[in-house]
């Protein structure tokens, strides 16, 4: 009895701790996912969760064979969480300096914002200043450019107002040209969920905020998901539905 239980210690103990990480956090990011977007009205949105669902258990297959043969590594090989093509993590919220320059900086090419609160950005100064120096940096790269859709009035006037600040302390950016901001008034609809989605070094990135964990337009915790380009093209096609409408 304490042989076989050696063993299976053994054999787990063959699996890196990184998947074991990942498998957890997708199964979180998944659970989450089909509680929110399931009780919204977005039925396209469905579509993720399956995706995910996919993922997750794709992940536990390949877990569940390693824990079963732990020949299948070879001696010393381990399973790099890097070389997978898609991750999906759940992180704390980014109301601390470095958390928040984890989650946002970096984007480069197209960017598109859904529902953004910007009460992240006004916690504290430091923050503030730190969200004001990243998006800076983001916007100097001439190949940059976003779309910011808002369904809160309040949130919609914290973003212009976000942005003027930028605009004029460093008016060589042209950032209204590079910035597209739409209220939308769209009747009887109004989201309860954020998501951002964009690019780093050429890799699709999406951060979520799930309407479990946002309070007040602060999020709790994130979802953020790289090198998901299936959701990320569901997400944009959702997205420009969404703009068309209101600037229409």
């Amino acid at each position: 009895m304490e042989k076989r239980s050696s063993s299976r210690i053994s054999m787990i103990k063959s699996i890196n701790s990184p998947l074991a990480f990942f498998v957890m956090n997708t199964l979180i990011a998944e659970s989450v996912l089909g509680i929110i977007l399931a009780k919204s009205n977005d039925y396209n949105l469905l579509i993720i969760i399956g995706m995910l669902s996919l993922l997750f258990f794709s992940i536990i297959g390949v877990t569940w064979l390693f824990i079963k043969d732990p020949k299948l590594l070879s001696p010393g090989q381990g399973i790099n969480i890097n070389d997978l093509p898609v991750k999906a993590q759940v992180i704390n919220a980014p109301n601390e300096k470095g958390r928040y320059k984890k989650i946002f900086d970096g984007f480069d090419g197209d960017f598109f914002a859904f529902n953004p609160y910007f009460q992240v950005e006004g916690i504290a100064d430091k923050l503030y200043e730190e969200a004001i120096s990243l998006h800076v940096k983001r916007y100097k790269n001439n190949k940059t450019k976003s779309k910011y859709l808002f369904f809160d009035k309040k949130a919609f006037e914290s973003g212009r107002n976000f942005f003027n600040d930028i605009d004029s302390k460093n008016p060589n950016l042209k950032l209204k040209t590079k910035v597209k901001s739409v209220f939308a008034q769209i009747d009887g609809y109004k989201p309860d969920y954020t998501f951002f989605i964009g690019y780093k070094k050429g890799k699709s990135c999406i951060i979520l905020y799930p309407k479990a964990l946002l309070n007040n337009g602060l999020p709790s915790a994130v979802i953020y998901i790289e090198g998901a380009e299936d959701i990320e093209r569901i997400l944009i096609n959702f997205f420009m539905t969404q703009w068309q409408k209101a600037i229409n």
